[in-house]
């Protein structure tokens, strides 16, 4: 009885870790007069160590400011590296035959199963409030459970 329940079981996992993607920054409010993306004009670096960065102060807002008007920023495209992902899936899954004809399988799925917040891109807009924050996350842990009857 216990290897009936306990024995035959399946598992399966996905373990996914990515640096941060690079990404560009932008005016809030255009100065250009073009209707093209404007870029900042960037006086230092701006990029903060790791031991630096929060979600309320991902890069160093003071290196950027807004270009003149009617003229472009001489920020390079890419120049800011967004937060990484580290996420972890598992999954279980067995079969139990009830007759010889009739089975039943089990599956339970754990998406991010140790439930890590993986941030998402920082407001890249220069010049807006929110400059700097990041204000979204990927999603939280998910389970999910199914049954599922075969002949």
């Amino acid at each position: 009885m216990v290897d009936a329940l306990a024995g035959g079981w399946q598992l399966t996992s996905i373990v996914t870790a990515q640096s941060g993607p690079p990404g560009s920054l932008s005016v809030a409010t255009s100065t250009s007069n073009t209707g093209t993306t404007q870029y900042p004009n960037r006086i230092c670096n701006g990029n903060l160590s790791p031991s630096q960065r929060d979600i309320h102060h991902w890069f160093d807002t003071s290196c950027y400011t807004v270009p003149a008007a009617f003229t472009f920023g001489n920020s390079g495209r890419n120049v800011m590296i967004a937060p990484g992902l580290e996420t972890w899936d598992f999954g279980a899954h067995k079969d139990f035959r009830l007759t010889e004809q009739f089975g039943l399988t089990y599956r339970a799925e754990f998406f991010n199963m140790l439930n890590k917040p993986n941030f998402r891109y920082p407001n890249t807009s220069i010049g807006g409030p929110t400059a700097g924050t990041i204000t979204s996350v990927n999603a939280a842990r998910q389970i999910q459970f199914a049954l599922r009857l075969h002949w």
